[in-house]
């Protein structure tokens, strides 16, 4: 099903259409990477990490399809953390 806008609040609507997709990654020394993303895709977020990613790195992530597909596809340990 299709989804033209999110409920957020009584008077308060996201346009789906209208959403930007960033990517922000920090590793365990506190270096940084962020790109805005051209959409919200393993393949393009993999884009982003394959080049900056150690072979032995652990993906920490919010649990989205989006980053287990990544992990998949990179051959990394992923493991979800609650918000």
């Amino acid at each position: 099903m299709a989804m033209s806008a999110l409920s957020v609040g009584p008077s308060l609507y996201l346009i789906v259409s209208q959403q930007i997709p960033v990517l922000i990654a920090r590793d365990h020394t506190s270096n940084t990477t962020d790109a805005i993303l051209s959409r919200a895709s393993a393949q393009v977020v993999c884009d982003v990490l394959e080049p900056i990613l150690d072979h032995d790195a652990i993906l920490c992530s919010d649990g989205s399809p989006v980053y287990v597909a990544l992990a998949k596809q990179l051959h990394i340990a992923h493991q979800q953390h609650a918000h």
